[in-house]
């Protein structure tokens, strides 16, 4: 199995659509792609992978969604997938008995029944990662073009965890010495940057 994470988790990078497709013609017809889509709400239109289409091209490929990022829901553990008949009839072989409780479908069909609010974080969220990109780099610090909910910044030599927890903001620390950084709101977004430019004049 190859998996293939789009947007990729913690970069946020998303390959361009021909890149992917030009990957999957490579790989053996018998070698199953499971391309994770966590992020996929918060890719803008155009670098979407229409998912049914893909799977129509490649019968290899299996496409796997969840509700903990966009929709809120991740202490449920609620996903789904889609595949080509073939492929769904020999992983629904393989799934485990009760795997979703009656309060996670219901959660679920809550979430169907709430798209507009579900469109109206989306898109708060994705402007405060862009404004947070942007006063970044503002600040001279180079933050990846991320496609999800949270900023990345690549090892550059600055000590991110003693920059971020000294200034009491919690992120996701590489060993690398690169930092995923979560978007909240406008407050936290500052709560960042104050920490960063602080950093930026010792």
């Amino acid at each position: 199995m190859v998996v293939l994470c789009r947007p990729h988790n913690p970069t946020g990078a998303v390959e361009p659509i021909v890149e992917v497709q030009r990957f999957l013609r490579r790989v053996p017809d018998d070698t199953v792609v499971l391309l994770d889509e966590a992020y996929i709400e918060f890719v803008a239109a155009q670098h979407r992978i229409p998912g049914p289409a893909l799977v129509r091209r490649f019968p290899n490929v299996v496409v796997v969604r969840t509700f903990s990022k966009a929709y809120g829901l991740a202490g449920l553990r609620i996903g789904y997938g889609f595949g080509s008949s073939e492929l769904a009839r020999a992983l629904w072989t393989m799934q485990l008995p009760f795997g979703m409780p009656v309060t996670a479908a219901v959660a679920v069909a809550a979430s169907y029944d709430a798209e507009d609010q579900l469109r109206q974080r989306v898109l708060r969220i994705t402007g405060e990662r862009d404004y947070l990109c942007r006063r970044l780099r503002a600040l001279g610090v180079y933050a990846t073009d991320g496609h999800a909910n949270f900023v990345y910044l690549p090892p550059a030599g600055t000590p991110w965890r003693e920059v971020l927890e000294g200034a009491g903001v919690r992120a996701r620390y590489y060993a690398t010495g690169g930092v995923r950084i979560t978007v909240g709101n406008r407050a936290s977004s500052r709560a960042v940057l104050a920490a960063v430019g602080k950093s930026a004049v010792r």
